[in-house]
């Protein structure tokens, strides 16, 4: 289950980024649980809508780093 998470929060890229899956980045997802609900949460939250979650929070982390990153070794930021 939590490998289904990481594969349909990687759509995000493609939401997020243009060109997305080149040579060149090291797009990898990692998708944790505490186990605390136990077998109650596959009830609590369905699988799809945990990955569809996944996306949109992934999807906003990446513009908000985008908006906010900062001037680092010549490499020029969005933000002053």
């Amino acid at each position: 289950q939590a490998t289904k998470v990481s594969q349909m929060a990687a759509d995000a890229y493609a939401h997020a980024i243009r060109p997305t899956h080149t040579t060149n980045d090291g797009d990898t997802i990692y998708t944790l649980a505490s186990g605390k609900l136990g077998s109650q949460a596959s009830a609590a939250v369905p699988l799809d809508l945990l990955g569809m979650l996944a996306v949109r929070a992934l999807e906003t982390a990446i513009v908000n780093g985008a908006k906010t990153a900062e001037t680092s070794h010549g490499i020029p930021g969005v933000a002053k």
